[in-house]
């Protein structure tokens, strides 16, 4: 009943996740950590998304679940034991992203428009993960200095530079909800299908 794994670098460690229900319409499902020495293992449930650090002792997991109830990025220290809550909000998270051979994450946050039919993403980024303040930093694409109406696209796992200044960024245009006049009634037609432009890459120096 495993869909994917993943060892840690060191192979110490694996990382199992389950299928999803047939039914579900979140993507989160069950992941199990299992210590290959001692065979202990532990259960994470409503996973939709995990990232090993790079030569590292984190995995970072993204929760989805039903109802965006305790939807969130977290990262577990498989040394010391202890599960770190970065950050939650009733929303979809994407795009895990490990910078090389450090404890530096990046995360995409889905996050709603009321003038645009798409939605867009907040960036959020930690550096320094392994010690106990991590520097967090936002990037909030309303006021990101992005070209009018475009957007931060999930399509585009953010992209470390080496020495983790910058990071590359997806963003494709979008159009705004058109105005409908309150004495008429604007019919969608449900077959209709969204032809995306091109995806360009934003840098964003973090």
């Amino acid at each position: 009943d495993v869909a994917s794994f993943r060892f840690r670098d060191d192979g110490g460690y694996l990382v199992m996740q389950r299928y999803s229900r047939p039914d579900q319409e979140n993507k989160g499902v069950d992941l199990v950590t299992r210590d290959l020495a001692t065979g202990l293992e532990m259960n994470f449930g409503n996973i939709s998304e995990y990232a090993w650090q790079e030569d590292g002792m984190l995995l970072a997991m993204i929760t989805d679940a039903e109802g965006q109830a305790g939807n969130g990025v977290q990262v577990f220290n498989t040394e010391t034991g202890v599960l770190r809550p970065l950050d939650s909000n009733p929303t979809r998270y994407s795009g895990l992203s490990w910078r090389k051979q450090s404890a530096d994450l990046a995360v995409l946050r889905e996050q709603e428009d009321g003038d645009y039919d798409t939605p867009t993403h907040v960036v959020l980024t930690w550096r320094g993960l392994k010690d106990d303040n991590p520097t967090q930093r936002i990037l909030d694409s309303s006021t990101a200095g992005l070209p009018e109406d475009s957007r931060i696209i999930d399509g585009y796992t953010p992209d470390w530079a080496k020495d983790g200044d910058i990071l590359f960024l997806g963003i494709r245009d979008r159009e705004k909800k058109p105005e409908i006049p309150a004495d008429s009634i604007a019919a969608k037609d449900s077959t209709a299908t969204e032809e995306l432009a091109p995806a360009e890459v934003l840098v964003w120096h973090s």
